[in-house]
């Protein structure tokens, strides 16, 4: 009997034993499946049609690569032809540069510096070339817009891969390289901005289910580099990348809101804008609610984990880190900042930063179109009547719909105005 009780206890502890250690794999194996659909987003040679570069900066034989270049711009004398070319060889500087900054070494390093440099003035002659020549811009300005934003992701990426082996000081030279180029970008067609940055996110869709949190995340970091007054455009494109990504999660299952856990935690940039992209996708109307629900928690995560780490920072660092609220204005910003925890000396600089914040949510508000954006940004600042007052009357404002009177009816946000 006690020999049968001992088989029995045996077999249920290697039950037990194996459901562990198969939900342990599983969990393993969609973590690296996760990361590797964050790897597969990746921008690609493929993507921007060039061949992947074999050679680099540094090597023995580069200098055949530069020569190769030279003599083919040379001979080119169809205009189109020469900009195709010219755009190929800045896609080459950028891949060049990322496969340097993979290798983690401080001459590599140096050497994507350089890239990255090189890349730069070829920019110029292709963004030159097109201010010359209205109707070859109108040709070419589509696949155009398409490499931009994936040169926005690929200067991120290499920025982030040489973190640690570049001074401040370098590392700043590549953000204003990355600025520069996004303003740039801009002026190459200002008036179509919103039309430009649409289309370029529709034609950066290729990549797993998530690949628009990537483009989302670009659009937010060129928010910074751009005028204040054209917010509402890349307003429009974020919400052409919300758009896209909830008819990818539509249906979700438990494994792929695990997955998206992992893809948005894989994002490289600074906390405080993936806390401004997980505040704004939780309460976007065009993904589906679980999605929502789930990016929420993570939100709250992010928010709390900010919290906590910044009221660990010494006051220097708490100073330095305050900087990150004096960039524009974001409702996120403006309700952080009232969870954070300074010394008496930087009071006075915390409470600037608040009335800055404020005064900036302000004119978001009023630059405001969508009333659905309104209520939500109206929910999202009960702490701040003025500003609940100010988003409740900018709505009042906007004029409902008249071509379709039964669809008028039934708008939720006029009903409860």
């Amino acid at each position: 009997m006690r020999a049968l009780k001992f088989i029995s206890f045996t077999i249920l502890l290697s039950f037990f034993a194996g459901f562990l250690f198969s939900s342990s794999a599983f969990a393993q194996d969609n973590l690296e499946n996760a990361l590797a659909e964050f790897e597969n987003d990746d921008v690609t040679a493929k993507s921007l049609d060039i061949e992947e570069p074999k050679t680099l900066p540094g090597d023995t034989w580069y200098w055949w690569q530069g020569t190769k270049e030279n003599v083919g711009l040379w001979f080119t004398f169809n205009k189109e032809k020469k900009l195709q070319k010219l755009q190929d060889h800045s896609n080459r500087r950028l891949l060049e540069a990322r496969k340097l900054a993979e290798k983690g070494t401080d001459k590599a390093a140096g050497n994507a510096e350089k890239a990255l440099e090189k890349y730069e003035a070829t920019m110029a002659k292709v963004t030159k070339r097109l201010a010359e020549n209205p109707k070859l811009k109108e040709k070419v300005l589509e696949k155009f817009d398409a490499n931009q934003l994936r040169h926005q992701q690929v200067l991120r990426n290499v920025s982030d891969k040489l973190s640690s082996k570049l001074s401040a000081e370098e590392l700043d030279k590549i953000k204003k390289i990355k600025e520069k180029q996004a303003l740039n970008w801009y002026n190459v067609d200002p008036e179509k901005l919103q039309e430009r940055l649409e289309k370029a996110v529709e034609n950066n869709g290729v990549g797993s289910k998530f690949k628009q949190i990537r483009n989302y995340t670009t659009l937010e970091e060129m928010g910074v580099a751009l005028p204040e007054e054209l917010s509402a455009k890349i307003d429009a494109a974020k919400a052409k990348a919300e758009e896209k990504l909830g008819e990818k999660l539509d249906n979700i299952s438990p494994e792929d809101q695990e997955k998206l856990e992992k893809y948005i935690h894989n994002i490289k940039t600074s906390a405080t804008r993936k806390q401004v992209i997980t505040d704004e996708l939780k309460d976007s109307e065009k993904l589906p609610q679980a999605v929502k629900a789930r990016v929420k928690k993570i939100n709250s995560g992010y928010s709390t984990d900010m919290r906590e780490r910044f009221n660990n920072l010494s006051d220097q660092e708490k100073e330095k880190f305050l900087e990150n609220f004096d960039t524009r204005a974001h409702p996120t910003y403006l309700r952080a900042l009232e969870d954070f925890e300074v010394p008496e000396n930087l009071r006075t600089k915390l409470q600037q930063l608040r009335e800055r914040q404020e005064e900036g949510v302000k004119k978001k508000i009023q630059n405001t179109t969508n009333p659905i954006k309104l209520r939500t940004l109206e929910t999202n600042l009960q702490n701040y009547p003025s500003l609940r007052l100010e988003a409740r009357e900018q709505r009042r404002k906007i004029p409902a719909p008249t071509q379709n009177p039964i669809l008028q009816q039934g708008d939720p946000t006029r009903a409860r105005q």
